[in-house]
């Protein structure tokens, strides 16, 4: 994949966590710093996206990452411990998996798809309980 390529997915998941957040009344703002968005005018969230699979340069497919490689968004994000949200894209579908806390990310570079699991994601309703409360 391209590097403009991933950045239009990228742009193409933020779309759809925005949404997500109106269709459930939650009022956000993009800030595309080093955090994507603010919902209910206080909780940082971190959009992360990637696709189930893609194709290596000798034509096997290996399983998607996330990919946090700006070390100084991640330095920030581990220490204001905000909430990171993962997206999972097939062609132009999109799945929210869930949510955690970066801290809990300890600072990784790349999360595989095979990995995510293990860090017990947060679905959407926990999460707007979380953050309401």
């Amino acid at each position: 994949m391209k590097k403009s390529d991933s950045v239009v997915y990228g742009m193409k998941a933020e779309n759809f966590f925005a949404s997500k957040m109106n269709e459930l009344g939650l009022q956000n703002h993009f800030i595309d710093s080093w955090f994507d968005f603010l919902v209910n005018k206080n909780v940082k969230v971190e959009i992360k996206s990637c696709q189930i699979s893609h194709k290596n340069n000798i034509g096997t497919y290996t399983i998607g990452r996330f990919d946090f490689t700006k070390k100084e968004s991640r330095e920030l994000q581990y220490k204001e411990d905000i909430w990171i949200c993962f997206v999972l894209r097939h062609e132009e579908e999109f799945l929210l998996l869930g949510f955690c806390k970066a801290k809990k990310l300890n600072r990784q570079i790349y999360i595989s798809l095979n990995n995510i699991r293990k860090l017990n994601l947060v679905n959407i309703k926990e999460w707007m309980k979380i953050i309401n409360n």
